[in-house]
């Protein structure tokens, strides 16, 4: 969905999901739901603001046989040679990320930017969130004119 209430301001908002089942009994075998947010705000001509919010929450089941033993299903590792069995893995990761830009000039451009990752134990809940990884980021461009 895309909304631009003003000739400043655009939003625009997704949601995917994918979810897989077992032919056999109807469980969920998997869940990938990713919902995401692009706000950006040009607050003159020189000066544009951007924040990007994006939640990807990710549940695999326990793996099994379903076709024919129903038995748990192992695999082995190609680093370490370990054999474990293929158990539910649940993933619960918000990123943030903020941009500015100015840019005085056509061809001279400044970005400055931040992004976050988080991660909490319940999907979509957003009260357990810790912080697991910070970026800062700068760009700056000059075009030569001879």
């Amino acid at each position: 969905m895309t909304w631009q209430p003003t000739q400043q301001l655009r939003l625009n908002g997704t949601y995917n999901a994918q979810i897989y089942h077992r032919h056999t009994d109807g469980t969920t075998v998997a869940n990938i739901t990713i919902p995401r947010l692009d706000a950006e705000y040009q607050l003159s001509r020189a000066i544009f603001i951007r924040f990007v919010g994006q939640y990807e929450a990710q549940y695999q089941d326990s793996l099994r046989d379903d076709s024919r033993s129903d038995l748990p299903i192992f695999i082995k590792n190609t680093v370490t040679g370990v054999i474990s069995r293929a158990s539910a893995v649940t993933s619960n990761v918000f990123t943030g990320s903020l941009l500015f830009s100015y840019q005085p000039v056509p061809g001279t451009v400044a970005f400055f930017g931040y992004g976050n990752d988080s991660n909490e134990p319940l999907m979509l809940h957003f009260t357990g969130l810790r912080r697991q990884a910070d970026s800062f980021f700068v760009k700056l461009s000059y075009l030569f004119r001879m």
